[in-house]
């Protein structure tokens, strides 16, 4: 039955013109079915669902059961990493052990190795050094604090220490290259190089090294004059210095050799001294000095030969 207010007791009226109240002007109302209206659910209703659908599913959804599955993975693949990590390290530690301590990683004076040196080196002196490592593991071989020991001693320009399985230490030397010898009126000697490290102090003349007269052999070499002089010997090629016997110079400019057949030459100072070797080298013994006994290349543009 329809009530008054347009509404029944099973369903609900919507307003609008209905046909039967066509041209009454007048709003009328639609008769609806309950049973197709979407039933609205409250948030007591929803949480009863919410707890029995998680009673009935203990493991989630699909998508959260997946995802637990993939954690699973990967914490899995995680402890392997760690695992083989420790493994590793575990490794390193042992092969560390054994070469501590196993007999066979042990330095003896046997396994030492020493190359480069000469006449002035004191190679007693440098296997003494070397031997401080007998003993001692392979891997505990300072080798920074052997070459600062070494190089430390006369003549000896340079130390490399290397070390090799299983107990091998090699120690190579670059000596110093005599380029002078120092002699002053006491007959003193001081065999340097071309930068007046002192590599030697023999009690005589060397062969084969030009001297130089100096006040005092046992000073310093950081003297202007004998600095120059140590330069232009350094600057001339090996050949050539070879056959000088005796350096002079009364300033810094002035620096003059003797050779080993009797000629003189004027370097000046150490500059240019490529072309200046080239002029002497192609005048001594040549046709050109006849009589003469002096070749003056201190101005190289210019060279002067005279008794």
């Amino acid at each position: 039955m329809r009530s008054r207010s347009g509404s029944s007791r099973f369903g609900r009226t919507v307003h609008g013109r209905g046909p039967g109240n066509r041209g009454s002007g007048n709003s009328g109302g639609r008769f609806v079915d309950a049973r197709r209206l979407e039933p609205q659910e409250s948030p007591l209703t929803q949480a009863v669902e919410q707890q029995r659908f998680e009673q009935n599913h203990p493991d989630g959804t699909a998508a959260q059961i997946v995802q637990r599955q993939a954690d699973k993975r990967r914490d899995r693949r995680r402890r392997g990493r760690i695992a083989v990590l420790i493994g590793l390290i575990a490794l390193l530690l042992a092969a560390l052990a054994v070469i501590l301590y196993a007999p066979a990683f042990r330095v003896t004076s046997s396994s030492i190795t020493i190359t480069g040196t000469n006449k002035w080196v004191d190679t007693a002196k440098v296997r003494q050094i070397a031997d401080s490592a007998v003993g001692s593991s392979i891997a505990r071989v300072r080798t920074d604090s052997l070459e600062k020991q070494i190089t430390a001693l006369d003549a000896v320009g340079s130390a490399k220490v290397t070390r090799s399985l299983p107990n091998k230490v090699s120690v190579r030397l670059v000596p110093l290259v005599p380029r002078a010898l120092l002699h002053d009126g006491k007959n003193r000697y001081a065999l340097v190089d071309g930068d007046g490290k002192v590599i030697s102090r023999p009690s005589s003349a060397v062969s084969g090294v030009p001297l130089i007269e100096v006040q005092d052999a046992t000073a310093g070499t950081d003297k202007p004059i004998l600095r120059q002089t140590l330069a232009v010997l350094s600057a001339m090629p090996s050949k050539l210095e070879k056959k000088m016997t005796k350096v002079s110079s009364a300033t810094r400019d002035s620096v003059t050799t003797v050779t080993s057949d009797g000629y003189t030459v004027i370097w000046g100072d150490s500059q240019d001294m490529r072309l200046k070797s080239a002029i002497a080298e192609h005048l001594i013994g040549s046709s050109q000095m006849g009589a003469n006994r002096t070749i003056d290349v201190s101005s190289p543009e210019r060279p002067v030969i005279k008794k």
